[in-house]
């Protein structure tokens, strides 16, 4: 069970970074930055956002500048 927990603590973590970039997609972005964000090293943000998105958190993001209008 204490594993489900933290899957779920990941899981929360990974849906706050997604909820930034979302709303800083033109903003510069560091792998530092976003997994202090998420309160996670970077290493585990991006592995944990990797297994949730299939992308990694750039890859996310550059998807997200292609998908929205210029201005």
């Amino acid at each position: 069970m204490q594993y489900i927990a933290s899957q779920d603590s990941s899981l929360a973590r990974v849906s706050r970074a997604i909820g930034w970039i979302k709303s800083h997609y033109r903003e510069p972005l560091t792998m530092e930055a976003l997994a202090e964000h998420a309160g996670m090293s970077p290493s585990s943000l991006h592995a944990y956002f990797k297994s949730v998105t299939r992308l990694s958190p750039l890859h996310y993001r550059a998807q997200l500048r292609l998908q929205k209008p210029a201005g």
